[in-house]
């Protein structure tokens, strides 16, 4: 299957576990606390939907400097869920950030402000 899988974590506590098939409408998301103040949807989001997140979690993709960007990153195209593989989809807005499954990375790891 051609999917997309990973975790969105609020701090070092995991929110939701998203896996999604890139080739029909299928998603499963698990929530993983049931905490609503954690929660970055309040209802169960459909494909769509979780394709917008990922890219809310990315540069602008109007960017005037999007191509070096995504060279810096070392991708050719803009496509949100491979920037937020390299990002984790750290802004410093939130403490909100997406684990990849494998990955041994904790809060501190990803946190560029020192905020613990």
């Amino acid at each position: 299957m051609n999917r997309y899988e990973f975790t969105i974590m609020n701090r070092d506590i995991p929110i939701m576990h998203v896996v999604m098939d890139l080739e029909s409408d299928y998603i499963l998301t698990e929530r993983l606390t049931e905490d609503k103040k954690y929660q970055v949807f309040g209802f169960v989001p459909n494909k769509a939907q979780m394709f917008k997140f990922l890219e809310m979690r990315c540069f602008d993709r109007t960017r005037p400097d999007t191509k070096q960007l995504l060279e810096l990153m070392g991708l050719d195209s803009y496509n949100p869920y491979e920037i937020v593989k390299k990002s984790h989809g750290f802004t410093y807005d939130d403490q909100i950030w997406i684990k990849f499954p494998g990955e041994c990375l904790e809060w501190k790891d990803v946190d560029l402000n020192g905020r613990i």
